[in-house]
């Protein structure tokens, strides 16, 4: 028998115990400037007061553009603008550093871009429109656009509008071929994928319309460590250097930028308090879900927690996964996914590949023994040969499995819908690579 302080095995305390905090209830000096009294308390033992805080955290902003060293005074960049304290914080951040008239002044052109993906969370038009309004005003600052989800499901040339006001919410309704897609789909996890994923691809859309080179998110190191978790549980492993790193390029003429990755949602938070920057409250998908609904609700809900108890773990999850790189021979960097646009990792040709052996795991679960007996399946290859070969031949393992999670009953009607965007938008960009030869 094992029992508690028998040396065996303690407590989850014992095993780990909470970081010990300061208390700010003492009047104590901020050690950075040691005139002006502590405010705030960071990785549960650094004190700052507000002005040193908030010029620690332009410094960082401003480091983590200029060590990368990949923007230019000519570009021009999308910034991905969604409400939250994050993005509101990004935008602010850039204003700022606009403003300088030193030599540090950024220099490159910024405009952002609001996607309404208020159908998919099942708003009224009359709601969306005050959400449209309030970002409207907080993004006055900088040339801004509106765009709906919906024109996801479109040809490559989606429409963007200037005014809040202008956006065509009226002709998007309940019954619309993007909410067909999404009631097909039976799981939340899903859901919340294939919308994360059709949003990057619309801001692909946005910025190439726009001429612009970068794309700025404004995910956290706090949002990072929960999209590790969750992308590992929905087989996207292979991706983790891309999807958390500080660029991604994966699309060939447009470089996908993370400039507050180093930042956490404490920090982020305290920053738009002390700056009066309110964040715009914009029901999601997953808003009123249990915390265990989906694959992503459950990593958010565990981050949450360590970031509440052990704040240097959600770091150390962070720093872990960023230690990655893409395994070349694993993936196949010639095909990318028609979805995500990452490189296919479904590879199945290699001594070893958990492709192949969820594959022949799959067959032998489903098949009889009068089928396993005819298949008489003998290596991976055959596995293979045994799939039907459609849209997923086309799809990296995550985005397949959307395709496997819609419902059989809605007689394909999902998959039709993602295989005709998909071919609308590869005769889209033929078309665009062709277009100087023709005569």
């Amino acid at each position: 028998m094992c029992s508690n302080g028998s040396g065996g095995c303690g407590t989850t305390e014992d095993l780990m115990p909470e970081e010990v905090k300061l208390d700010l209830k003492e009047d104590k000096l901020c050690p950075r400037c040691n005139t002006n009294a502590g405010e705030v308390v960071l990785r549960s033992k650094d004190i700052y007061c507000k002005t040193c805080l908030l010029h620690y955290l332009n410094h960082k902003f401003r480091a983590a553009l200029g060590k990368s060293k990949l923007m230019r005074p000519q570009d021009k960049a999308l910034i991905a603008f969604s409400g939250s304290h994050s993005s509101m914080a990004l935008l602010h951040l850039i204003h700022e550093g606009m403003q300088l008239s030193s030599h540090k002044r950024i220099l490159f052109s910024v405009c952002a871009v609001y996607i309404d993906d208020g159908s998919v969370a099942k708003l009224s038009i009359s709601e969306r429109r005050k959400v449209n309004s309030g970002v409207q005003a907080a993004m006055s600052n900088f040339e801004h656009y509106f765009i709906c989800i919906e024109q996801s499901l479109g040809p490559n040339n989606a429409t963007l509008y200037s005014n809040a006001e202008e956006l065509p919410l009226d002709k998007y309704s309940e019954d619309g071929e993007l909410n067909k897609l999404f009631e097909t789909v039976t799981t939340l996890s899903s859901r919340q994928y294939l919308l994360q994923t059709l949003r990057q691809n619309l801001l692909n859309q946005a910025a190439k319309k726009l001429n612009c080179t970068k794309i700025f998110t404004a995910e956290t190191q706090t949002d990072l460590a929960t999209k590790i978790i969750a992308n590992i549980a929905l087989g996207k492993g292979a991706h983790i250097p891309m999807d958390v790193g500080f660029s991604d390029d994966r699309t060939d003429d447009l470089i996908t930028l993370r400039p507050l990755r180093d930042f956490s949602s404490k920090e982020v938070i305290y920053y738009n308090l002390f700056n009066d920057l309110a964040a715009i409250h914009v029901p999601s998908l997953a808003t009123l879900a249990d915390p265990l609904g989906s694959l992503q609700k459950a990593a958010e809900s565990f981050v949450s927690d360590l970031q509440t108890n052990f704040p240097s773990t959600v770091s150390t999850v962070f720093r872990t996964a960023d230690k990655l790189s893409l395994d070349l021979s694993t993936l196949d960097p010639a095909k990318s996914c028609a979805l995500c646009k990452a490189p296919l990792d479904t590879r199945s040709d290699l001594a070893s590949s958990s492709m192949g052996a969820t594959k022949f795991s799959r067959l032998v679960s489903n098949a009889t023994r009068e089928e396993l007996n005819a298949v008489q399946v003998t290596s991976s290859d055959d596995v293979t040969s045994q799939e039907t070969v459609g849209l997923q031949s086309g799809l990296c393992y995550a985005c397949q499995y959307v395709i496997k999670d819609m419902k059989s009953s809605q007689e394909g009607v999902g998959e039709e819908i993602l295989r005709k965007t998909l071919e609308e938008e590869s005769l889209s960009v033929m078309e665009n690579q062709i277009k100087d030869f023709i005569l």
